[in-house]
Formats: C-alpha cells, structure tokens, sequence
C-alpha cells in the first residue's frame, strides 16, 4: 500500500462526499476539498475516475479549468457522461492524468497558446517562439484546432523553458 492524498469531493447530484485519491503532491496521507486542494494534488484526482456515489449511484468525477502555476486551477465535481467519453474516442478512464492535463491546458511543466486563422484557409500559424507542438488534447478527439462559423483556433502546447533542460528526454 502506497501513500498518496485525499480529496473530499461533494456528488454533484446529491451532495455526499466521496473520497478521491492523488498520488501527485507530497503524499503525505492529508485531507482536502476541491476548494483547499493543491493544484498538483488535483492534477491526479480522476486517477479511479468515476467514483459511484453511494447515496444515490451516480457517477461522476472532478473537472479543472484554469491555469497554472499561482493556484488557479479551479475544481468542481461533474457527472461523468459515458456517452460523451465514447463520442471523443475515448474510454472513460482511459485518458492519462498527462493527456488531461494538457486537455484542461493546465500541466504544471507546459505553456499553453490558441493561434487564430481564417476558416478552411489550411494556414496554422504557430505562436512566436520555438518548441511548439499541436495540443492534441484540448478537443478530445485527437485534433489540434476547432472550426468556428468564421474562423479556426489551434491550440499549441510546449514545455516551459526553464523546464526543458532539466528532464529532457522524460515523456510528456
């Protein structure tokens, strides 16, 4: 048995507390809700995603929004849509903790930018700088950019410089 840390997370439906675990952080078996929780604790808190509620049996998990570093990851419990995880090409629960993050553009180790064309003009302008690479992440089905009425976003991710040098060579 390993030590990792709590999260108390409310059902979104009928507001019992379940218990979600994160192996990232300090580990050092402490407690927290969504609302005290470390960013790098969060960052692994769908690692058994979905939970079941006890009370009333819904499923659901923890969705993160913002970026990081500064503590500015926000959390809040959703129903998980099993439906919706099919329709992305997708699993549920087969996501890795990394692929979520850079979806939530949120790796505590990544920049994140959206570059903006014209619709079905082909050109993918990267953002200013080197090491850029398409996000493919953001829209859950493996492509890098959206299409809008009027335009396009690409999303683009690279690892931060001061972070490049220290792991290079460690997977995303």
């Amino acid at each position: 048995m390993g030590v990792y840390d709590t999260v108390l997370v409310p059902c979104p439906t009928c507001e019992v507390t379940a218990e979600f675990q994160s192996k990232s952080g300090r580990c050092l078996l402490e407690t927290y809700t969504l609302e005290d929780a470390p960013d790098d604790v969060l960052l692994d808190v769908n690692r058994h995603a979905p939970m079941h509620c006890r009370q009333c049996g819904t499923r659901f998990a923890v969705a993160l929004s913002g970026q990081r570093p500064r503590r500015t990851l926000t959390a809040h419990a959703v129903i998980w849509k099993e439906t919706e995880q099919r329709a992305r090409g997708a699993e549920p629960g087969s996501m890795s903790i990394e692929e979520m993050a850079h979806g939530n553009r949120c790796h505590p180790d990544y920049e994140y930018e959206t570059t903006t064309n014209q619709r079905k003009s082909g050109d993918s302008p990267k953002p200013n700088g080197d090491g850029w690479e398409p996000n493919l992440f953001v829209t859950g089905d493996g492509r890098s950019w959206e299409r809008f009425e009027y335009h396009e976003n690409n999303y683009w991710m690279r690892r931060r410089p001061n972070r490049r040098n220290d792991d290079e060579g460690a997977p995303p």
